[in-house]
């Protein structure tokens, strides 16, 4: 392995054109970064795109070495003969703004580059505030994956433009500022995403020490600083403990932080790491708390404020929606009317009608937060996911769910902190048949088997037959089930005992 030495330090022209002398490490500060950018970009596809960046001549980026740290040795070998103007201060710059809570980065940053340099105009934080739509982390292994993921997202629409990569994740802008319709959109995919907001910044954490519920150790790589302490709970516990997700078990999902003398303080779980404050490295311990009895009456309220203001910032940012509530406050029961090109009960001639109205009632029982809301449509509507609004066999004998919508994967993923302005969009979804399901997986006898997930029959076997028409008045082809995709991590956490 080649010996640490201290660098040439070629000098390179400023934003200003004036001439500014590279980072000079000392011969530890150099190892101590190489082993930065091991931890950061663990194979020679992430290392070469953040040569590439520098603007590194792609035939002179090392070929794959035997592990990571052999490989970064050869690239700031090469660095070192100048292959680029600048490559230390620059390298630092970039990973800095994409790694802003790693330690390591941090300290050399804070040695070689702030105290020499103004801060950079596209720090992380910055630039989320600057641009003012989303930003999706597509969880990817390759570059091959990368372009894969890119294309899938220019196929929904979404134009996508690069922004960054580290070794597992990859972020890109995207022209919709809206996190439930992106959301939404990339539901229809195979990928393993995150979506940032505007003004929240999309930085990774390279390295989170978790402990299981059994004990079992496990390291999240590349997590994204918008996920919450209850999106990590749920990665480790899906992935690493299947048998656990039945019901609603995962969510009561728990995360306590451990600091460096070992005590614990339990994290708020629909916070994001970011807004926590996590640093990179910092070790959680996940396990399990039981529910029993009533609600209490102070979470209930502090829910039916907080789901009063989500509701009506959601119908605020819609023009023509209209609200009404059977409370001027803490409210249970409300009613949203909005347009939607769709389809009602079948006429004389047994076809689907046409039709743009809709009225949906959202009724937040005695058990709310800790059950999900009941949700009923008002006005008729032909759907394979709502009980159905005219005369059947089985509406006779159930005049009371009457209209009542079946909310899918909503039924076994609802936590009580779950924003109801997204609720409130996936009612818009499924009115316009942009959300609906015919069919999901069951795993009764060990082996996988579909079983139907609709309320509707008639509506059901309709949906099948005529895709196009349903595509024509703006919804989308049930390609298949959302079940029977099969969803990509949204964070590569691996075992380490």
């Amino acid at each position: 392995m080649a010996q640490a030495r201290m660098t040439a330090g070629g000098r390179g022209e400023d934003e200003a054109g004036g001439e500014r002398p590279d980072a000079r490490l000392t011969p530890e500060d150099r190892d101590a970064f190489i082993q930065v950018m091991t931890q950061l970009a663990q194979n020679r596809e992430a290392g070469a795109r953040w040569l590439r960046r520098l603007g590194f001549p792609q035939d002179h980026i090392p070929q794959p070495a035997e592990d990571a740290e052999s490989w970064w040795w050869l690239a700031f070998d090469q660095l070192d003969l100048g292959r680029v103007q600048r490559p230390y201060s620059r390298l630092l710059r970039f990973v800095h703004t994409e790694f802003p809570y790693n330690e390591g980065v941090t300290r050399l940053y804070e040695r070689y580059v702030a105290e020499t340099e103004a801060p950079p105009d596209n720090t992380v934080v910055q630039r989320a505030v600057q641009e003012a739509t989303c930003r999706v982390m597509v969880t990817v292994r390759s570059d091959a994956e990368r372009a894969e993921a890119e294309r899938q997202l220019r196929e929904l629409g979404l134009e996508p433009q690069f922004s960054w990569a580290s070794t597992y994740q990859t972020s890109f802008m995207v022209n919709n500022p809206s996190v439930p319709q992106v959301s939404a959109l990339l539901d229809r995919t195979e990928l393993g995403w995150t979506v940032a907001g505007p003004g929240q910044p999309d930085y990774v954490y390279s390295a989170l020490t978790l402990q299981g519920p059994d004990g079992s150790r496990f390291i999240a790589r590349d997590t994204p600083s918008v996920r919450t302490f209850r999106d990590v709970a749920e990665d480790v516990i899906s992935e690493h403990y299947p048998g656990a997700v039945t019901g609603d078990t995962v969510n009561n999902a728990i995360v306590d932080r451990i600091g460096l003398g070992g005590d614990r303080r339990r994290a708020n779980p629909d916070e994001t790491l970011h807004d926590a404050g996590v640093q990179d490295g910092e070790q959680m311990r996940i396990g399990f708390e039981g529910r029993a009895g009533a609600v209490n009456p102070v979470l209930r309220e502090d829910a039916l404020q907080r789901v009063h203001k989500q509701i009506r910032d959601y119908v605020g940012e819609h023009p023509g929606m209209r609200l009404t509530a059977n409370a001027e406050t803490l409210p249970t029961v409300y009613d949203l009317e909005f347009e939607e090109d769709s389809f009602g009960p079948p006429g004389a001639d047994g076809e689907p009608t046409l039709i743009r109205h809709h009225q949906i009632r959202i009724e937040l029982g005695p058990d709310f937060p800790e059950r999900h809301p009941d949700v009923f449509f008002l006005s008729p509507i032909f759907h394979p996911n709502v009980f159905p609004m005219y005369d059947t066999p089985e509406t006779h004998h159930k005049q009371e769910l009457r209209g009542l919508v079946c909310l899918g994967e909503l039924d076994d993923t609802w936590y009580p902190g779950m924003d109801m302005g997204e609720v409130c969009q996936m009612l818009v979804e499924i009115a316009g048949y942009r959300n609906y399901d015919l069919f999901h997986v069951t795993h009764d006898g060990g082996e996988p088997a579909l079983r139907q997930n609709f309320f509707d029959e008639r509506a059901a076997l309709w949906a099948l037959r005529n895709q196009q028409l349903i595509m024509d008045r703006g919804g989308v082809p049930i390609v298949r089930s959302a079940a029977l995709r099969p969803r990509a991590p949204r964070s590569v956490i691996d075992r380490v005992d």
